[in-house]
């Protein structure tokens, strides 16, 4: 989301893009039912329709949303989790860099000083 603090750049929100992982992981759960229940009554319908072409037709078009709508299911939980797992990334690092600046333990010294400190929380939060 763009940044409305007066900074140049993008903000992110670690809870939103673990949301919306989330969201679109449960969304990619659902297709799958969705799909039968399309197939069934594709299937139902070419039943009806023996010895025209539309029947055929209809085997066809359903045989290409079968294969588009479980792309779409293994596509979405994919990238559902990506989203998931890069919220929690962000979150880990933040906390990190807030360890860090709190004085928690640096690998190369004891940590910010107080000016540093309060340019990061003047510049990050």
């Amino acid at each position: 989301m763009p940044d409305t603090g007066g900074n140049a750049g993008f903000q992110v929100r670690p809870e939103e893009l673990e949301a919306a992982g989330r969201t679109a992981a449960e969304t990619a759960a659902l297709i799958p039912q969705e799909t039968k229940a399309l197939l069934d009554s594709s299937d139902q319908a070419e039943a009806k329709l023996h010895g025209f072409r539309t029947a055929s037709a209809l085997n066809d078009c359903t045989d290409s949303w079968r294969t588009l709508l479980n792309d779409l299911h293994t596509e979405m939980g994919r990238q559902g989790q990506h989203l998931a797992e890069s919220g929690r990334g962000y979150r880990s690092t933040n906390s990190q860099v807030a360890t860090h600046f709190a004085g928690g333990g640096s690998p190369g010294g004891p940590g910010p000083t107080p000016a540093q400190q309060a340019n990061f929380v003047q510049h990050f939060g």
